[in-house]
């Protein structure tokens, strides 16, 4: 009798303890993220971008949740800087604590009116019109309670600007469109 009451006890602390290492991360309702990134631009324009994005929405299933989002992307020029503003369709794939996730984003990027300087000297450059903006992100989140978590990832943006003025000595020489493909990585908060 005594053997069958230990088993018990040891079976019944080995429950505990193994509850307590497993948090299932909320995976139904209201979600909300905020990320820093860091973001290099690949093609020929070659400016490097800080930005931050909040992300509110809805998470019908762990593998399935739609968010709004907007993203404030800044170069040190300041000619490039935009707000990416976006649906961002997320999905998550495990219900343990640490879980990859992919989010795709599509959305319009709002120029800021900054003016930067150009490769050339007497050369500066303003965003003057946005354009369509894309991104996809893959990661993982690490959960630290049933409704917090740390997230890092990688990701791609695609930015289209349908016009970019560009101008030498304080007169304007054209205006131009320019897509920038941006390489990203990141880490933030899910909540």
């Amino acid at each position: 009798m005594k053997k069958i009451i230990l088993l018990v006890i040891a079976l019944i602390t080995f429950s505990a303890v193994s509850a307590q290492n497993h948090i299932e991360y909320k995976w139904h309702g209201i979600y909300g993220t905020l990320d820093y990134s860091y973001m290099m631009e690949v093609s020929n324009i070659n400016p490097t971008f800080n930005g931050f994005t909040g992300v509110f929405g809805f998470q019908f299933r762990k593998e399935s949740g739609v968010g709004l989002g907007v993203s404030y992307m800044a170069d040190p020029t300041g000619a490039y800087s935009h707000l990416p503003v976006f649906v961002e369709l997320r999905s998550h794939y495990l219900r343990s604590r640490f879980t990859p996730f992919t989010s795709v984003m599509l959305g319009y990027a709002i120029p800021l009116g900054t003016t930067g300087t150009g490769y050339y000297e007497g050369e500066t450059l303003k965003i003057t019109e946005g354009g369509v903006h894309f991104g996809v992100r893959a990661g993982a989140r690490f959960a630290i309670s049933r409704t917090f978590g740390f997230n890092f990832f990688v990701g791609y943006r695609m930015s289209f600007m349908n016009e970019v003025e560009h101008s030498f000595e304080s007169l304007r020489a054209e205006l131009r469109p320019a897509q920038l493909h941006i390489v990203e990585f990141g880490a933030g908060l899910n909540f």
